[in-house]
């Protein structure tokens, strides 16, 4: 069952993830490694490049390797940003102010996407195409796959570290073929080659 980003539960409710004996792992297959300070202006943001994509892995009772279509519409997947340290930076505060504001903007929480790989076998993706961070530094994403209605993460995993730069020592890297890869498929909201052209350039 493709989804196609639409989050309805299915016909019997929420999917009882403690009762399915399956095992679920996200592995980042495009990490970003390179993103602009929107300071204080979020809605100029410029998004991380290249935008992060998630493989989504599940093993039934018996270890087969299959597609959860059951459970889709009940899972999403959500991020954060931390430090190499390992601490959250969920907040930060202005410089040379007593101003709060969130150190990210974007989607942070996708749904599950039924799609192609580069190799033309069905799997399960999540994409965050638009996340922006604030200020300059070394992060890395925290991301989790959540039950729909809540509770503990059925697995996580952490992104590699990227750089955010001042937007004036910014260069943006070419496209990649994976982001045209998923792009061209026109499932995922926002993620399309030639929106951001100014700042995806061909390659």
């Amino acid at each position: 069952m493709s989804i196609g980003g639409q989050q309805q539960i299915g016909p019997d409710g929420p999917h009882n993830f403690a009762r399915d004996g399956r095992q679920y792992m996200i592995t980042p297959i495009q990490h970003p490694t390179d993103g602009a300070a929107f300071e204080r202006q979020s809605l100029s943001r410029i998004p991380l490049t290249p935008p992060l994509i998630l493989q989504l892995d599940t093993w039934d009772e018996n270890h087969r390797l299959i597609i959860p279509s059951d459970a889709l519409s009940s899972m999403v997947c959500s991020v954060t940003l931390e430090g190499l340290d390992g601490q959250e930076r969920a907040m930060v505060r202005v410089p040379d102010t007593d101003i709060i504001i969130k150190t990210t903007a974007g989607s942070t929480v996708s749904p599950a996407f039924e799609m192609e790989s580069q190799t033309g076998h069905p799997g399960v993706y999540f994409v965050f195409p638009d996340i922006g961070v604030a200020y300059p530094g070394r992060f890395r994403l925290n991301c989790a796959l959540m039950p729909l209605n809540g509770g503990e993460a059925l697995t996580t995993c952490l992104t590699d570290p990227f750089t955010v730069y001042p937007r004036s020592q910014f260069f943006v890297p070419p496209t990649t073929a994976m982001t045209r890869h998923f792009a061209e498929q026109r499932i995922v909201p926002l993620l399309q080659i030639g929106s951001l052209r100014e700042f995806w350039p061909e390659g």
